[in-house]
């Protein structure tokens, strides 16, 4: 895929982050290019930073079948890895499945690498619906606030 269709889909992913939480209730905006993160939400007066990862939809991936993978680096030429602190959640899309997931940034740190967020992550597909491989019970944004301190 070209770099400019690789930007129309994480474009229609963040669009379709903010769709989704404003249908939930939620003051939510895209920001400018070039932050650390793509998306802020209002949450009582408390600003809430998003990052948003985007793929087409699922695919194989050696001995991983059917499932949507989400690279979670910075930037792909520098091949930094993002940092724990960057942003308060991340969402991710699956654009042909017309889901998204959000996950708090804190639920997403490596094991391996402690304050960086793991690379990659892999969501199972059951029925065209993302079902998350036990890293975290946080499915819509209202029940993850829940969890943000």
């Amino acid at each position: 895929m070209k770099i400019s269709e690789q930007m129309e889909v994480g474009r229609c992913g963040e669009y379709f982050s903010v769709f989704t939480l404003i249908s939930q209730g939620f003051a939510a905006y895209l920001t400018d290019q070039g932050l650390v993160y793509d998306l802020v939400v209002d949450v009582d007066g408390v600003l809430l930073k998003g990052q948003v990862k985007t793929t087409l939809g699922a695919s194989n991936y050696g001995k991983s079948k059917n499932v949507c993978r989400f690279g979670t680096r910075r930037a792909k030429k520098t091949l930094r890895c993002a940092l724990i602190d960057e942003c308060d959640f991340y969402a991710f899309v699956s654009i042909n499945d017309k889901e998204v997931a959000f996950i708090l940034t804190k639920d997403l740190e490596s094991s391996k690498n402690k304050g960086k967020i793991k690379q990659t992550l892999d969501f199972s597909v059951d029925d065209a619906h993302l079902k998350m491989k036990k890293l975290s019970d946080f499915s819509s944004f209202s029940k993850m606030i829940e969890g943000i301190e």
